[in-house]
């Protein structure tokens, strides 16, 4: 997803997951970016009884050279878990 309210993003593209018949597989879509960021603000949100939404915005790479069709679209930037935890 993209546009002008989204907070973060979060990789969705080449996702090596499990696969039917216990293969892996390389896939992409939003339902793997989705996972991503709330296992982050769940992580945060139970390590800080506040603040944990602004660490999440501060903790991101910013990503706009590798998407410069997109500024402005992809919230803060992507996900960076490490550095949300700093």
């Amino acid at each position: 997803n993209y546009g002008s309210t989204l907070f973060v993003s979060a990789p969705g593209s080449n996702i090596i997951s499990a696969y039917p018949g216990g293969y892996y597989a390389e896939l992409s879509g939003t339902s793997f970016s989705a996972p991503m960021v709330a296992a982050e603000a769940a992580l945060l949100r139970s390590l800080k009884t506040s603040g944990w939404k602004n660490s999440i915005a501060a903790g991101v790479d910013n990503i706009n050279a590798l998407n410069p069709a997109y500024i402005g679209q992809l919230g803060t930037g992507r996900i960076n878990l490490l550095k949300a935890l700093q």
